[in-house]
């Protein structure tokens, strides 16, 4: 029985199974409809054809509004992307497009002007309220990004005998993710939708950290891993305790996923 909807980019995809460990009985479940690098940001669109040639972020975006219509308007849509980096750039040390946007919508920008950044803002805030026109919606804020691969720096120190601890500072974090943190604020007081922090669960003593109790909690530098996504299923439990949380019916075929 179908309880959720995940939707957005890899890092919807790398929390799939903490959402799925949130579902209170398991005879429901819930379905990942996520396509790699691409926002839950409509009318989106990639700047970089030349290195994904097949890149069909728009038409899996169409797809998502249209199937949408089929589906019971109590399931709840839980979004989760890695939305800053699609606006400012990466922030891994080997990469070198800081403040150069991924993405456009009504002219490309060769950096994160502030008026690009308020009509990225505007879309991420639009596109969530259209959406919770018929569903309830989530939005989770940003996951803590390390800038470095996480388990590759880990086991390279414990060959050396050394421990490695990586983390971010919270007022890091803030100050790259701000702007999205304010666009989520805005869906929430224009429309309602609910917000879903992981900052609790994977930061503490004034750090995000990149592993608990010796385990990475990312795969690589920014995708949670499956120890690291399950810290997120308390987080997940509220999904399933809104007013509306049963399904009607049974779902019996798959109406869609995407990768």
């Amino acid at each position: 029985r179908l309880r959720a909807i995940l939707i957005g980019d890899s890092h919807a995809d790398a929390v799939t199974t903490g959402l799925a460990a949130a579902v209170p009985s398991t005879t429901d479940g819930i379905m990942d409809w996520s396509y790699v690098s691409c926002p839950t940001l409509l009318g989106v669109k990639n700047l970089s054809p030349k290195y994904r040639p097949d890149e069909k972020c728009g038409d899996f975006l169409s797809w998502m509004v249209k199937k949408l219509t089929d589906v019971p308007k109590d399931i709840p849509l839980v979004i989760v992307n890695r939305t800053t980096t699609y606006a400012v750039g990466h922030n891994e040390l080997w990469e070198q497009d800081t403040n150069v946007p991924a993405v456009y919508f009504s002219q490309p920008y060769t950096s994160a002007t502030p008026a690009f950044l308020a009509e990225f803002a505007r879309h991420l805030t639009d596109t969530a309220c259209q959406l919770a026109q018929d569903h309830p919606v989530y939005l989770v804020r940003p996951i803590p990004e390390m800038g470095i691969n996480v388990p590759k720096a880990m086991s390279r120190a414990m060959l050396r005998g050394q421990h490695k601890e990586i983390s971010i500072s919270l007022a890091d974090y803030h100050q790259r993710h701000a702007f999205v943190w304010a666009a989520q604020d805005a869906a929430r007081d224009q429309c309602g939708v609910k917000i879903l922090d992981p900052l609790p669960y994977l930061c503490w003593d004034g750090r995000c950290h990149g592993a608990k109790n010796g385990r990475p909690l990312c795969y690589d530098d920014d995708h949670l891993s499956e120890y690291g996504n399950k810290l997120l299923a308390p987080m997940f439990a509220e999904v399933f305790q809104s007013p509306g949380k049963s399904a009607s019916g049974h779902v019996h075929n798959q109406i869609g996923n995407a990768e």
